[in-house]
């Protein structure tokens, strides 16, 4: 009988501290669920007001560049160059040279302001062939410093060449852009001096009095780049022309020798004064036009035709570090599509190799360092 008090004591007993540590994992759970959730909101907010500050400073500004540039996918960019770099060198050729001017021309706006940079303009990519979400994984994710830089994500319209540009300028201008410069990422030798140029031509029609750098070429509303082939690498506009975008940019044979001549003689027909830069530039869009312009680059065709770095990483159970690690790799490496990062796993039990082999798929459908995973034995 005792014994039978004493059991069902202890089995109350139990049963009451079993009750006692539920609730409390309910009650610490809650707390750290509720923490958690509290500083994700705080993370969002915080992020949300930093993408308001830096977007109002963008719309702000009174000069903008827009660069065309399209979704680098492996067969249907850069296409004449496939014969000489493959479907996947003409792609990473794409990446590379878009990543090469946003380099040139973008900055973070709020640390240039704390710094007392003299960058007036903000940056707008209009892209084709894939979704903003892409193109901010393409170019974002790698480069912590774009993430705050002055950078407008823009979806090229339906129609032709003339169309497109047509509608980037009406767009910038109406955010209130006075003066804006329009080029092509196909064009490694742009420079900032020369867009500087083509702004401060621009910018004078407005003020007479500013002064122009030595090189400046006449004052006019309507600026172009001249390209060797006959047409023109960069297109400028003042805000002044902004009733004429459509007529300015219809009726041109896009695509051959001719297109700079008819360009001007249809700014001269609708009453615009074109002024031509001085320094005339090739683009980069067949084979032969690597040995011309190859110095702009400082790499050769085969530099995309494979990697031309290789980082190996030996791990063992790195679960923890292995992504972050990667990342950080990536992160160091000047033109990350030329990267190659070989994980050498010696018998991991943890999650490493299952964390390397998701980077691999992302780094995959992302087209940036080549990432594979190795298994060595143990020991």
């Amino acid at each position: 009988m005792i014994m039978e008090v004493v059991h069902t004591a202890l089995d109350a007993v139990a049963r009451l501290w079993q009750d006692i540590e539920e609730r409390r994992w309910i009650f610490y759970t809650t707390i750290a669920l509720g923490t958690s959730f509290a500083a994700l909101t705080l993370r969002r907010a915080i992020s949300v007001t930093h993408d308001a500050i830096v977007r109002r400073k963008i719309l702000s500004r009174k000069e903008r560049i827009i660069i065309f540039s399209r979704y680098p996918v492996p067969g249907k960019c850069k296409t004449r160059l496939i014969p000489l770099l493959g479907e996947r060198g003409a792609a990473l050729c794409q990446l590379h040279m878009t990543n090469n001017l946003l380099r040139s021309f973008l900055h973070d706006p709020l640390s240039a302001e704390r710094s007392g940079s003299d960058d007036r303009w903000s940056v707008e990519l209009r892209y084709v062939g894939g979704t903003q979400q892409q193109m901010r994984h393409w170019m974002v994710p790698f480069s912590p410093g774009r993430q705050r830089a002055a950078l407008l994500w823009r979806l090229q319209v339906a129609g032709d060449l003339g169309q497109k540009m047509a509608e980037a300028f009406r767009t910038a201008f109406a955010e209130g852009a006075e003066r804006v410069v329009l080029i092509g990422s196909d064009i490694p030798g742009v420079t900032r001096d020369i867009v500087t140029m083509a702004m401060e031509t621009l910018a004078s029609t407005n003020d007479p009095s500013r002064p122009l750098s030595g090189d400046a070429v006449a004052p006019s509303p309507f600026v172009l780049g001249p390209a060797l082939d006959g047409g023109y690498y960069l297109v400028a506009a003042h805000c002044s022309i902004l009733d004429k975008l459509d007529a300015l940019f219809t009726g041109m044979t896009w695509g051959t020798d001719v297109v700079r001549e008819q360009q001007v003689e249809v700014a001269r027909s609708l009453g615009i004064e074109t002024s031509i830069l001085q320094e005339e530039l090739s683009d980069l869009d067949v084979p032969s036009d690597f040995e011309a312009i190859g110095s702009c680059f400082g790499l050769q065709a085969v530099d995309f035709m494979s990697p031309s770095v290789a980082v190996v990483i030996p791990t063992l159970n790195e679960g923890a570090n292995i992504e972050e690690c990667i990342l950080h790799t990536v992160q160091q490496a000047a033109y990350p599509e030329n990267l190659e990062i070989i994980v050498s796993d010696g018998g991991s039990t943890d999650a490493t190799c299952d964390k390397v082999l998701e980077l691999v798929d992302l780094f995959r459908d992302l087209r940036h360092a080549s990432l594979r995973l190795v298994h060595t034995r143990p020991g």
